[in-house]
């Protein structure tokens, strides 16, 4: 019987280096996968001897490239959204690095986070318009590599960034990253009738599908902990990604260091119960 095809983030304990640690106990724990997580939020540009390194402790490991998650940048100085020109400008250069990175590894898309949308209006909205001006330069060049970007859902920002930027968009060229812990972040403080009003956002972004974060948390901060530890909807995430019909192996999101918190583990236990978890999750889906 042959193994799921799984796929874990490489930045489960640290996001610098070529990942090597991470890369082994990965394969040892049985994924096939790994989205490229190092580097998701600062400036660090990929070069052609580290891209090759990498290829080669993924070879070594038996393992493929899923996808990358690109970076916004937390320093903001190279932000694809800056309403700064030349931050912006910086901040285009340094997502073609990533698409170029994916490409040349073999995965299909680069995951992108877009503005916050708890600020002032028209702060949200100068954003939007410098991220949809950063889509008009990328759009192109992504094809050349046929690399689809994935805007990643955070709270609540469905109706006021990802429809109306995703949909208006080539299907081939930008996508849905969901992320199933940040939709359960401040679940609790949600109405029943808000929750249902996210839900129904998050499905028609169904068909735009092209990456996932499954996580969980305590619904009120960010932990990435292993499936199933939680308070995540794990009924409605497996109806979801069915009714997306998502063929890409499940990428799992995950935070060692806060799941040692909860329970603690050594990182081998800590990657063979993230697989376990993927495994039941996979299962869901299939039933």
């Amino acid at each position: 019987m042959s193994k799921s095809e799984l796929s874990l983030t490489t930045d489960f304990d640290e996001s610098a280096g070529l990942a090597k640690e991470a890369l082994e106990l990965a394969s040892i724990a049985g994924f096939t996968h790994i989205h490229w997580c190092h580097h998701w939020n600062d400036d660090f540009i990929y070069t052609d001897p580290e891209i090759e390194a990498i290829g080669e402790l993924l070879s070594k490991n038996n393992l493929k490239l899923l996808d990358t998650h690109g970076t916004a940048s937390g320093s903001g100085e190279k932000c694809w959204f800056s309403t700064n020109e030349t931050y912006r400008r910086a901040g285009v250069e340094l997502v073609k690095n990533r698409i170029e990175f994916t490409y040349k590894l073999g995965g299909d898309c680069v995951v992108m986070h877009g503005p916050v949308v708890h600020q002032p209006k028209d702060e949200l909205d100068a954003q939007i318009s410098a991220l949809n001006k950063s889509l008009d330069e990328l759009e192109e060049f992504a094809s050349k590599y046929n690399i689809k970007l994935a805007l990643e859902n955070s709270y609540m920002n469905y109706a006021d960034l990802l429809i109306p930027v995703i949909m208006n968009r080539p299907k081939e060229f930008l996508g849905f990253c969901y992320d199933s812990g940040h939709h359960n972040d401040k679940a609790p403080m949600e109405t029943d009738q808000q929750r249902k009003e996210k839900t129904v956002l998050r499905n028609q972004l169904a068909e735009r599908l092209y990456a996932t974060h499954i996580h969980d948390n305590n619904g009120y901060a960010d932990n990435h902990w292993i499936p199933f530890t939680g308070t995540a909807d794990w009924d409605d995430i497996a109806n979801f990604l069915k009714l997306a019909n998502y063929k890409k192996p499940i990428n799992l999101e995950l935070s060692y260091p806060n799941m040692n918190k909860l329970q603690p583990m050594s990182k081998e236990e800590f990657v063979r119960q993230a697989y376990q978890a993927a495994e039941r999750l996979n299962k869901m889906i299939s039933n």
